[in-house]
C-alpha cells in the first residue's frame, strides 16, 4: 500500500498559550480516535455514559440483583469495564499533556506524537503535532475555541489529511509519545516512561501538524512571550547579553522566565524531510503509559448498552 503523507500548516490568528495549545491537542486526539474508530462514539458521549452508569451503580448496594435480564447484566458489566478503562486512559493522557504544557518548564515540550496501529515500531498511522513557541502572559485572557476553529477548519479542508484519516479505519490501539528538549528538566509524572531508543517510524501514513501565525507582525508581539499590557515594564537585570538586559518583560511573567533570543523564537517544528528520512536529532522521547485499545458498541436485544444506561426504561419497551 502506498504511503500517504500530509503536512498541515495551521494559520493561527490568536495568541497560543499553554492552555489553548493543550486544548487544541486534546480536541485533536478526540477527533482522531473517533474518526479512526478506536471508540464507537464521540468522546463526550463516552464520558457522559460512564458518568451516568457510575451514578446508577452507586445507588445500589448490590447492582447485579437489580437487573432482571441476566444476559444484559453480564454484558453490561463487561462493557462497563471496557468503557471505564478507555475513559480513564484518555483522562490520564489529557491530564499529562495539559500538565506538561501548563505546569512545567517553559517550552520544554517539542512534539506530541500519536502512533496508531498494533505495532509500536511499525504503526499504521503517525500523527505528529509540533508545539509552537507559546505565550505565557495573560494565559487566562485568550479564548481557546478560536484556535480550535482554525485547527479543524484546516484539517477538514485538507484532502491529503482526510485521505489518511478516512482510509483503513481498522485501528487496534493508540500510543502517545512526547518529545522534550534535552535539558536537565525531565517529566516527573510516573505515568510517563523514557524511550531513549525510540526513533520516528518511517513507514505507515504520516501527518505532521505545525502552527504558524498569520503574519510576522502578529508573531513578533505574541510568539516570544512578550506583551503590551498597559502596565509598568519590567527590565531583566540578570546576566546575559546587553540586549537581554535591556529587554522588556511582561509583568505577568514569572521571574524564572528567560527571554528568548531571536533564533529561539523561530520555528523549530518538524518537516516532511524529517518524516521521510528517519529519526530526529537531540530531543528526549517519553511514552505515556496508558494505551488506548479499540472497543466497539455492544447491543442487547438490538438496543445499545449505552442507550440502556442513559435511559433504563428502554428495557421495558
Amino acid at each position: 500500500m502506498k504511503q500517504k503523507i500530509a503536512e498541515i500548516k495551521v494559520e493561527v490568528n490568536d495568541v497560543i498559550t499553554p492552555l489553548s495549545c493543550s486544548s487544541m491537542i486534546i480536541e485533536f486526539i478526540k477527533y482522531i480516535i473517533y474518526q479512526k474508530q478506536l471508540i464507537p462514539y464521540p468522546y463526550e458521549r463516552l464520558k457522559m455514559c460512564v458518568s451516568e452508569r457510575k451514578k446508577q451503580l452507586s445507588a445500589f448496594q448490590n447492582p447485579e440483583e437489580k437487573v432482571d435480564n441476566r444476559k444484559e447484566s453480564l454484558a453490561s458489566r463487561k462493557y462497563f469495564k471496557e468503557t471505564t478503562t478507555a475513559h480513564d486512559s484518555l483522562e490520564n493522557i489529557f491530564k499529562i499533556i495539559t500538565d506538561e504544557l501548563t505546569n512545567f518548564t517553559y517550552d520544554h515540550l517539542e512534539e506530541v506524537v500519536l502512533l496508531l496501529g498494533s505495532s509500536f515500531t511499525n504503526p499504521q498511522d503517525v500523527f505528529r503535532i509540533c508545539i509552537p513557541r507559546l505565550n505565557y502572559a495573560h494565559s487566562s485572557k485568550y479564548s481557546t475555541r478560536k484556535n480550535w476553529r482554525n485547527l479543524f477548519r484546516t484539517i477538514i479542508n485538507s484532502e491529503k489529511f482526510n485521505d489518511i484519516v478516512c482510509g483503513d479505519c481498522c485501528t487496534s490501539s493508540m500510543r502517545i509519545l512526547l518529545k522534550m528538549k534535552p535539558t536537565d528538566a525531565l517529566a516527573k509524572s510516573d505515568l510517563i516512561i523514557p524511550r531513549a531508543e525510540f526513533k520516528l517510524p518511517t513507514r505507515g501514513n504520516q501527518a505532521v501538524i505545525t502552527f504558524c501565525p498569520a503574519t510576522e507582525s502578529e508573531a513578533e508581539g505574541t510568539s516570544n512571550g512578550l506583551c503590551s499590557c498597559g502596565r509598568f515594564s519590567i527590565f531583566q537585570d540578570g546576566e546575559g547579553t546587553p540586549q537581554n538586559k535591556a529587554a522588556k518583560k511582561c509583568c505577568h511573567l514569572s521571574d524564572d522566565y528567560s527571554l528568548p533570543s531571536s533564533s529561539e523564537c523561530s520555528s523549530s517544528s518538524g518537516s516532511l524531510d524529517t518524516l521521510s528520512s528517519g529519526p530526529t536529532d537531540f530531543g528526549r522521547w517519553f511514552q505515556i503509559r496508558d494505551t488506548l485499545k479499540h472497543f466497539g458498541d455492544v447491543t442487547v436485544n438490538n438496543i445499545s448498552l449505552t442507550d440502556l444506561w442513559m435511559n433504563p426504561k428502554l428495557t421495558a419497551q
